[in-house]
């Protein structure tokens, strides 16, 4: 693989074209509802960065984080997703990774999520706070 990582502060910076990828993993990950979800949140619903990883051309991971706006030091993690033939090659571990390096650049001190799939966080170094009753783990990582 040779595998290419761009950081978008604001989703103005994508093209269309990477927009239309986004998309399209999004509902080959989950479902047309939810492409329908990112796609109002990809028009500004909410303030994300983004993290797209390409192996040559292909989108083959997006990863998303906002501040929390619980403190300016705070930061959440959002969309984090890896297309299915590509998944078990790190390309999960990579994403997670990037955008903890990005928000410890940025002066981040704590970095939150909300999963299901704790091992992917915790060998990243995050804590669980909360597990709610749908079994979400609200995860915490002190930067």
């Amino acid at each position: 693989m040779i595998l290419k990582i761009k950081h978008y502060k604001t989703p103005n910076e994508i093209s269309e074209y990477e927009k239309i990828q986004m998309l399209n993993l999004v509902q080959e990950v989950y479902d047309e509802e939810t492409r329908n979800d990112f796609l109002q949140e990809l028009n500004g619903k909410i303030i994300y960065q983004y993290i797209n990883i390409f192996n040559e051309d292909e989108l083959v991971a997006l990863g998303t984080f906002c501040e929390s706006g619980l403190d300016f030091d705070t930061y959440s993690l959002a969309w984090g997703m890896v297309k299915d033939k590509y998944r078990g090659k790190g390309l999960g571990k990579i994403l997670l990774e990037k955008r903890i390096e990005i928000i410890r650049n940025n002066g981040g001190k704590k970095i939150l999520g909300v999963t299901k799939s704790m091992w992917h966080f915790e060998r990243c170094g995050f804590k669980t706070i909360h597990v709610f009753s749908d079994g979400d783990h609200l995860m915490c990582l002190e930067l």
